[in-house]
């Protein structure tokens, strides 16, 4: 674990503007991490480009040249880091979608940077080689298939509404009630889920859904019914919907990150 994080050049926290976009750039012999708080940012890279939301990281390598714009209609905060050491190529230059466990390290990188006491840089270079083999179980675990909830930027406030509504009321929310709130018919929210934001009302909901499970899982407290039962489905349907979209049963996800499985 030693050989991951070698040294830290910065650390921060920044706010990035609407409509700014920096130049092409790269490091050539550093990492950088991008970790958004709050907001979208598109990042460009040489072969492909990633749409990174709240509470989604990448690694860019070394050497990829990259540039970074905000095509929000809303500023974007995200943590920022420039290191130095030795990462697996497999969890460089791709989008991952944190749980509770990424979050919390995270949000400890940034305390510490905050406060600077004593050890400052050892507890950073800690903290964040223990973030990348949590990047490294999230690649193991099949879990790196879940692809950012929308398309990003959104197209429309319009889109962006329909994608908070959902993600905040997914456990009982039907199709007729969300074009209510919206304000649009069954015809056109059917076009704006299609054109707009990219995958089904049923499919949006399943993987929020999933989200959900998997955080409720990874802390341990309940049992598989019952976290069942607080994402808004049975047993069964939890299984379907892990073996749906993450390609394995919850045991095996739990397994696959060394956490026991609480059947009862």
């Amino acid at each position: 674990m030693d050989h991951f994080v070698t040294g830290i050049r910065t650390i921060e926290h920044k706010v990035y503007p609407t409509g700014n976009s920096c130049g092409r750039h790269g490091h050539p012999k550093a990492y950088e991490l991008i970790y958004v708080d709050y907001g979208c940012l598109t990042l460009i890279l040489t072969d492909h480009t990633l749409h990174l939301q709240k509470n989604q990281a990448v690694i860019i390598r070394p050497g990829s040249k990259h540039q970074l714009k905000n095509e929000e209609s809303i500023p974007a905060n995200y943590l920022n880091i420039i290191f130095f050491g030795e990462v697996p190529q497999e969890i460089c230059n791709q989008t991952f979608i944190l749980n509770q466990e990424g979050f919390l390290c995270m949000s400890r990188l940034r305390e510490e940077n905050k406060a600077e006491k004593t050890f400052y840089e050892e507890v950073c270079r800690n903290e964040l080689a223990n973030f990348l083999i949590f990047l490294l179980r999230r690649k193991s675990s099949g879990l790196q298939i879940l692809k950012p909830l929308p398309p990003a930027p959104f197209r429309s406030k319009r889109a962006r509404k329909i994608f908070e509504t959902v993600s905040e009321n997914y456990r009982e929310i039907e199709f007729n009630e969300l074009a209510r709130r919206i304000g649009v018919s069954r015809s056109t929210l059917y076009l704006i889920f299609r054109d707009e934001i990219g995958k089904s009302f049923s499919e949006l909901i399943g993987e929020r859904r999933l989200e959900d499970a998997c955080y409720l899982l990874h802390r341990g407290e309940w049992t598989l019914p019952e976290v069942a039962e607080m994402v808004g489905c049975d047993l069964s349907s939890l299984f379907r919907l892990f073996k749906r979209i993450a390609g394995m049963t919850p045991g095996e996800y739990l397994s696959s990150l060394g956490l026991p499985q609480k059947r009862k």
